[in-house]
């Protein structure tokens, strides 16, 4: 046997595990597809509910505050719906452990994840947290799309609030808009953080071959891109805290304290957002999941079929090494983000991707995961 390649055998039983995992992945598209219970009624529900909001706001001035307050606190603290009552991914029950099976040791794995591997981890808790917002830009544009407006009309035209308190919550809801453009712009779900980094990475060593010049363009125009995109990141995270401070400052001094007119603010908010946060998810995830299957035939299926049947018509029935490593690449890179499903008992379902633990425990797949692609 030639020593630099492998026999049939193994790779036609990796060839199942790719078949394995579109076949999954297909199941998972039917099943977020099928026609859920209450889409159409949510529909018609936050319609109504944003007409009555919008209504309520501009003929009681003081109720854009309560407004305000809950949008500002919901976007803080929108991560705390996860911890609610959920069903299992992908809506299916967890599968039973078999008390008999041997148990393994996550010290080992995790220790070659954060010592060998801390691109991954990074990448896989930078696209965890950004694809969580990604379902809740629409919400949260229509949530503070009425919130600017009317902040704007009260302050600037009827001047019933100060210009100088508005002028600094104008701010604040144009970076948080800003922000979730951004994140629309990368695309966490397709790995669009890390995609991108490396075309500015290829762009800053083609400019370094041609010139010193077009090197030090380059990078600072990088420079300013990332300077600009931190500040917003940054701004957007950590900024809102003052605001809503402020906010409830301002409310408690001026505003109607009504403590159950606020609690019906909240839970009108949240429910046009949860509405709006699932209708994004599901698109989101339908996506996601067609253009993991795509890739999964063009970059893992394809080749590898290539080389077998390549395998197949030589003489000695192996396969180069090289080749067949690219495949394994290719598939482990796509196959170690998975979705889980968190929903009310079933209701209104958002999708969140999550590493999955089973191959990010395996230290032989973590081999292939998270190397820097040329």
């Amino acid at each position: 046997m030639n020593p630099s390649g492998k026999d049939l055998v193994t790779a036609e039983s990796f060839r199942e595990e790719v078949l394995t995992e579109i076949a999954r992945l297909e199941t998972s598209l039917q099943y977020i597809m099928k026609p859920r219970i209450g889409y159409a009624l949510g529909y018609v529900v936050v319609i109504v509910l944003l007409v009555i909001a919008i209504t309520i706001i501009f003929l009681r001035p003081n109720v854009l505050l309560m407004w305000l307050i809950v949008a500002f606190f919901l976007y803080m603290f929108n991560y705390i719906v996860f911890f609610l009552p959920t069903s299992r991914h992908m809506g299916q029950k967890k599968a039973k452990k078999d008390p008999n099976a041997p148990k393994k040791s996550v010290k080992g794995p995790l220790r070659y994840l954060f010592k060998k591997k801390r691109r991954f981890a990074f990448e896989a808790g930078t696209t965890m947290f950004l694809v969580g917002m990604v379902p809740l830009a629409l919400s949260f544009f229509i949530i503070f799309g009425i919130g600017l407006i009317f902040t704007v009309y009260y302050s600037y035209f009827q001047e019933i609030f100060p210009q100088s308190g508005a002028l600094w919550v104008v701010i604040q809801i144009l970076v948080i808009m800003v922000y979730f453009i951004l994140i629309l712009l990368v695309t966490p779900q397709s790995q669009g953080f890390s995609r991108i980094a490396r075309s500015f990475n290829k762009r800053i060593k083609a400019a370094r071959s041609r010139s010193r010049s077009a090197f030090v363009v380059i990078l600072a125009i990088t420079g300013i891109i990332l300077a600009v995109i931190s500040i917003i990141g940054i701004g957007a995270i950590l900024v809102p805290g003052t605001t809503f401070g402020k906010l409830v400052d301002f409310f408690q001094a001026n505003g109607d304290e009504n403590l159950a007119l606020l609690l019906i603010a909240l839970v009108l908010v949240f429910i046009i957002m949860r509405h709006f946060q699932a209708v994004g998810s599901r698109r989101m995830a339908a996506n996601l999941v067609r253009n993991k299957i795509i890739e999964l035939k063009s970059d893992s299926l394809e080749p590898l079929d290539g080389i077998i049947l390549r395998a197949r018509a030589s003489p000695d029935p192996v396969f180069d090494v090289a080749d067949f490593e690219k495949v394994k690449e290719n598939y482990y890179n796509n196959a170690i983000y998975q979705l889980f499903e968190s929903n009310f008992f079933g209701y209104s379902p958002v999708y969140l991707v999550v590493p999955r633990m089973d191959y990010v425990l395996d230290e032989k797949v973590m081999v292939y995961v998270g190397n820097p692609q040329k």
